[in-house]
């Protein structure tokens, strides 16, 4: 079944919180995650969804904030409100409800006050944009840089051993001129973030197996990554994150690949690709052990 949240606000901070979760909520279920969202500015929110392409990558239904209750399997709700009133209001009553009242919140606010600090910590997860930088984006840090990097100059490593083996120019795979086939210090930046973006991910490829990362001289048992029979599904959950970032840059599915046009044709469910290309994603999931021992870490289970 699809992961079932809840979204309560009406500002910049609930468009960022979306387009977050749209870019990294890709799991093995295969499934898109589903977010009940109860906002009073419905033109511009649909403005909003038409510009980025979110219902592509997410299951977005609008709703009154009254009919969230009626919502069984909201395993999340994140409010973004930065009324105090409103805010009380809302937690309040997520409190009385039969349904949600053992909800896990994320409250997002521009500052923290006094009030907020009253809500119990156990239930109530406050974050303080004004404080936290990078809450939504990816910040860009030492240890997520070189992932990236890695991830990045083993795939022109990559494409150097397939030419090497192609003896028709025409055929070989590096281009010196395209963008994505430089290395690390000479991407735009653009291409850049993408990378980082895959390196983040991988936290979440490894919660969804029940492992975690941890240094390479750790005691505990390194878990048996290429045996795993959820390869292929973490493979179409790696396709499925790479679908959303195009679609959020504006991309649409098309018989060619064209830049100008922003068409691509692997835009499409992990299912449906030839399995030549399927191998893409299948070697990006099993080199993630590899990644992370260049970088000190292993996977273990959690």
């Amino acid at each position: 079944p699809a992961i079932e949240v809840g979204i309560i606000g009406n500002n910049t901070i609930m468009q960022r919180l979306i387009i977050n979760l749209a870019l990294n909520s890709h799991y093995i279920n295969d499934q898109k995650l589903k977010i009940y969202v109860s906002h009073n500015s419905s033109e511009e929110f649909s403005a909003f969804i038409r510009e980025y392409q979110l219902n592509k990558i997410l299951e977005i239904i609008e709703v009154d904030f009254e009919e969230l209750s009626d919502k069984t399997n909201i395993t999340a709700i994140y409010i973004c409100e930065n009324d105090e009133l409103k805010l009380m209001q809302y937690v309040k009553a997520l409190q009385e409800s039969d349904t949600l009242s053992n909800v896990k919140r994320f409250i997002f606010i521009e500052q923290s006050n006094n009030i907020t600090s009253l809500l119990p910590a156990k239930q109530n997860t406050i974050i303080d944009i004004s404080q936290e930088i990078g809450v939504f984006d990816n910040v860009i840090n030492e240890s997520l840089d070189d992932l990236a990097k890695t991830i990045h100059n083993d795939y022109i490593t990559k494409l150097k051993e397939k030419d090497k083996l192609e003896p028709d120019p025409e055929k070989k795979k590096l281009k010196a001129d395209d963008a994505t086939h430089q290395m690390w210090d000479l991407l735009p930046d653009e291409i850049k973030d993408r990378n980082r973006l895959q390196a983040d991910h991988i936290d979440v490829k490894l919660r969804s197996v029940a492992c975690k990362k941890a240094p390479i001289d750790s005691p505990k048992e390194i878990y048996d990554w290429g045996n795993d029979p959820r390869i292929e599904a973490l493979s179409g959950a790696e396709h499925n994150r790479w679908n959303a970032y195009k679609y959020y840059k504006g991309w649409k599915q098309g018989g060619v690949k064209d830049e100008q046009k922003k068409t691509h044709p692997y835009l499409i469910p992990y299912e449906k690709l030839d399995d030549d290309i399927k191998k893409n994603d299948r070697n990006t999931i099993k080199h993630i052990p590899d990644l992370l021992e260049i970088l000190g870490y292993k996977a273990v289970s959690q």
